[in-house]
């Protein structure tokens, strides 16, 4: 399922985890640990995650 979202909203929402966690999802390096965040918290709950779980 894709879902879409606006521009400013992933624009807010980038700049929300860059101000929280300190990490540059513009910077590869950052962009990793913030997948491998939202895996592990998938694993850890899968009701939030794409509905496979």
């Amino acid at each position: 399922m894709s879902e879409c979202i606006h521009p400013n909203t992933a624009n807010y929402r980038f700049r929300r985890v860059a101000r929280i966690t300190g990490l540059k999802p513009a910077d590869p390096l950052g962009m990793q640990r913030i997948a491998a965040a939202l895996a592990a918290r998938r694993m850890d709950d899968p009701s939030s995650g794409d509905g496979r779980g």
